[in-house]
């Protein structure tokens, strides 16, 4: 199959994919790095544990890692509230950056060249697509909710934000691996404060906030009316 017959990587919009694949290359490396920093708080420095302990962790999703270094960093004394408060930053961070991951690479469904935004009150008064289109090219996010109302999200992603979080995503990969070395001389008994510091977190990512809005077609009337010909068509011309 040639490049022009696949739709994700036409013309001149390769670099879409491209920060796609980074984004999972660096998120791939930051839960590698997160697997060990909790392999090594699991052994509490007890080396020979590992290959018991890892057989716990390597199954973990992201979810379960973070949840289990949150409970960890709770056991550290007073005395190493820098390990500890480090620990739950990168929890959060964590936490911040799967709403990043999740919503780029399981959201973006296609490659386009032109894009939009739409709001609600662009549906209310109807206005036309074209005057909200942009040159792209996009990563197309389209996806529909019916989680307590029934909605949709319809979004296009430019390579600049997608590059921008696979640069925090590496950020906080250098992070976690610095901590991780943190750790590990904390439980060797060594000065850690001096040997190995706790490194200055990143910046925090920004919540994620998807675009949502009120499906067109499916505010006017419950799906489940009963529909009488005569007397709703009446209805909708007396309106």
């Amino acid at each position: 199959m040639a490049d022009t017959e696949n739709f994700v990587l036409t013309g001149d919009h390769r670099d879409i994919p491209m920060a796609l694949g980074l984004i999972c290359i660096a998120w791939n490396s930051c839960e590698l790095g997160l697997r060990q920093m909790l392999r090594s708080l699991v052994c509490a420095g007890e080396y020979r544990s590992w290959k018991a302990a890892e057989i716990l962790i390597v199954e973990m999703n992201s979810v379960g890692i973070a949840q289990a270094l949150d409970c960890m960093a709770e056991e550290f004394a007073d005395e190493q509230s820098d390990l500890r408060d480090a620990i739950k930053f990168a929890v959060n961070y964590l936490t911040r950056a799967r709403q990043y991951r999740n919503y780029y690479v399981h959201g973006i469904r296609g490659v386009t060249g032109l894009g939009f935004s739409l709001t609600d009150e662009d549906i209310e008064n109807d206005t036309p697509v074209w005057e909200l289109m942009k040159e792209g090219p996009f990563g197309h996010v389209y996806h529909k909710s019916a989680k307590h109302k029934s909605r949709f999200t319809n979004d296009f992603i430019n390579s600049d934000a997608l590059t921008s979080f696979s640069n925090s995503l590496a950020n906080f990969n250098d992070y976690i691996r610095a901590l991780e070395i943190s750790v590990n001389h904390y439980f060797r008994g060594e000065p850690y404060p001096e040997t190995a510091p706790v490194p200055s977190a990143p910046s925090l990512l920004s919540p994620l906030v998807k675009p949502e809005n009120k499906h067109p077609k499916l505010r006017s009337a419950p799906a489940f009316r009963l529909y009488n010909p005569i007397r709703d068509d009446d209805d909708v011309e007396a309106d």
